[in-house]
């Protein structure tokens, strides 16, 4: 009787110990994970502006450093995202002000090129976005 009394005010405790753990995680979780919504992120059920180029969100990042690595990583292929979407309209741009037709065709060629370069460059970095996020919210509990 006595051992039967003992194993279950054992697991009453256990079960006690792991739900109040649970709890803390959650309230963690809740207060200090961000997630996307349109140009704004949300923190603790508010909602921030990601500012420009991200700057708000990348302080968010600092408190991994996982997270700025992955977050690092975006800004770079961001960064190229422009360079070659900014370089293909600017020769698109080029084609409709140039007389020759051989150089003409050569630039909206051009221009076609480097836009359809660009598409995969700017898909890996909306995935690196994505992906510095996640990794910043997992390390909330490391």
């Amino acid at each position: 009787m006595k051992n039967i009394l003992l194993t279950t005010l054992f697991l009453f405790v256990s079960i006690h110990f792991i739900s109040a753990q649970h709890d803390e995680s959650y309230k963690l979780y809740k207060m200090e994970s961000i997630y996307l919504k349109g140009n704004k992120y949300i923190k603790n059920d508010v909602a921030y502006p990601v500012g420009f180029l991200g700057s708000n969100l990348a302080n968010e990042m600092r408190i991994s450093e996982h997270a700025t690595a992955e977050w690092n990583k975006f800004v770079t292929n961001r960064n190229w995202s422009m360079a070659t979407s900014i370089t293909s309209v600017a020769l698109a741009i080029a084609t409709l002000q140039v007389e020759d037709p051989n150089l003409r065709a050569g630039l909206a060629i051009g221009a076609l090129g480097v836009a359809i370069i660009s598409i995969p460059i700017s898909i890996k970095a909306g995935n690196q976005y994505q992906k510095a996020i996640w990794t910043r919210n997992r390390d909330l509990f490391q």
